[in-house]
Parts: C-alpha cells; sequence; structure tokens
C-alpha cells in the first residue's frame, strides 16, 4: 500500500514538472514590454493628474487673488460712498447757513432801501437841498517866482440842511442815506466753506 501510494505522488509530480514548460525568448520579451508599457501608462495617468491638479490648484488662487480685488475695491468705493455723503451733509448745511446769509443781506438792503425812500420823502417836505462846490489846495510859483498857493475847484456836492428834530440820518454827523446795497461780507469760515461745495459759491452768483 505505501509502494503504491509513493509510486503515485511520484507520477502526479511529474505530470506537474510537464505542464509548466519554460517561457521561451518571445514570451520574455513580451513580458516585458508589457510591464514597461504599463509602467508607462501609469506614469502618463499621474502626470495627467497633477497637471489636472496643478491648473485647479492655479484657478483657485486666481479666484482668490479676483475675490480679494472685488472685496478691496468694494471697500474702496464704499469708503468714498460715505466720504460723498458726508460731504453733501456738510455741504447741504453750509449752503443753508449760506442762504440765509444772504437772505439777510437782501432783507437789510430792502429795509436800507424803504428807509432812504422815507427819509427822501422827509427831505422834499422839510429839508433845504443846496450845491456846495469843492476846492482842494494847490502850491504854485507866482509870477515873481514865489511859492504861492491857491484853491482849485474840483467838484461840488449837494448839502442838505434840515430841521433840528430831523431823522438821525440826516442830522449833522449822521449816517446820510442808506445804499440798499446788498452787501454779503464772507468770513473765513464760509470762505472755506465755499471752497469745499461750488453750489455754496454758486448762491453768490445769484
Amino acid at each position: 500500500m505505501r509502494l503504491f501510494l509513493l509510486l503515485l505522488v511520484c507520477l502526479l509530480g511529474l505530470t506537474a514538472c510537464e505542464a509548466a514548460p519554460a517561457e521561451s525568448p518571445d514570451e520574455v520579451v513580451a513580458r516585458e514590454n508589457a510591464r514597461v508599457a504599463a509602467a508607462k501608462r501609469r506614469a502618463e495617468s499621474q502626470d495627467r493628474q497633477e497637471r489636472v491638479d496643478t491648473a485647479k490648484k492655479q484657478r483657485a488662487e486666481a479666484d482668490a487673488r479676483a475675490a480679494a480685488e472685488r472685496d478691496e475695491q468694494q471697500k474702496k468705493a464704499n469708503a468714498q460712498r460715505r466720504k460723498d455723503s458726508e460731504k453733501e451733509a456738510t455741504c447741504a448745511t453750509d449752503r443753508a447757513e449760506r442762504r440765509k446769509h444772504v437772505q439777510e443781506a437782501v432783507d437789510r438792503a430792502m429795509k436800507e432801501k424803504a428807509r432812504s425812500l422815507e427819509l427822501d420823502a422827509y427831505v422834499a417836505r422839510s429839508c433845504q437841498r443846496k450845491d456846495v462846490l469843492d476846492f482842494k489846495t494847490e502850491q504854485y510859483v507866482d509870477d515873481k517866482g514865489f511859492v504861492a498857493t491857491r484853491q482849485i475847484q474840483v467838484g461840488k456836492h449837494e448839502e442838505i440842511a434840515c430841521p433840528p428834530d430831523a431823522p438821525p440820518e440826516l442830522r449833522p454827523g449822521g449816517s446820510g442815506f442808506p445804499l440798499g446795497v446788498v452787501a454779503i461780507q464772507a468770513s473765513a469760515d464760509e470762505r472755506a466753506k465755499n471752497d469745499r461745495c461750488q453750489d455754496v459759491q454758486d448762491l453768490l452768483k445769484k
């Protein structure tokens, strides 16, 4: 029995050895070529993936830079809008103050004109007008060669003689007839406001 089993094992071993013959040279070359081709495909695939990853990274960085630039531009735009808004609010206040100043000057001129008409009517009723010649003193050399002085007429002006109870403007030393002219004296602060706001300057042209 043991001998039979031993013979059986030997026969099976011989059969296995005969089923796996050695590779031929062509088969070895083909197998190596296939291995090289597979390695090349893996390298190309890896290279493509690296290029794709690099392109994605570059796009992401470009998008991030663009977003940062947009944010910066938006911040600048917002800051400029705030600045413009603040300036407009300031100019609105300046315009209101300037209009008030101009209106006050106009009101004063209107009152002066009305007062001037009242004084003119009083003068016509109660005062006397007369023209007074105006002279100036001039030096000259006379026929004997001496320096002398003389009075030369340079014009004339009107004087008004009114009763003692005349309005204060018509009394001696009084201010006389009001001019009735719109006179606007801009302070340094108002001039600075005019420099800031063009439309405030334009008020003076109206």
